[in-house]
């Protein structure tokens, strides 16, 4: 903290998070973390741009993938993680 004791000088307000803050513009202290897992996950079913009108049910959709994909890891209804992980 001393050494940005001259950017906090003296601050009106304090938020306490109980998680990371990520962004590069804000000085954040994580004394301890439960559990973090960041990551991006991205589907590609086609090469080309197709409204949904025309190739709907024929390209399957991003989203229910990666919904299903998801729901391998942890239970949606409870939160828990399943039991291989």
């Amino acid at each position: 903290m001393a050494k940005y004791k001259a950017d906090l000088a003296n601050p009106s307000l304090v938020i306490c998070l109980d998680a990371a803050a990520y962004s590069p513009k804000t000085l954040t202290v994580t004394s301890s973390l439960r559990g973090c897992l960041n990551f991006d996950l991205k589907a590609t079913v086609g090469s080309n741009h197709c409204h949904s009108g025309l190739a709907g049910g024929v390209i399957p959709n991003t989203y229910q993938i990666l919904s299903t994909v998801l729901q391998r890891v942890q239970d949606f209804g409870t939160q828990d993680l399943k039991s291989e992980f």
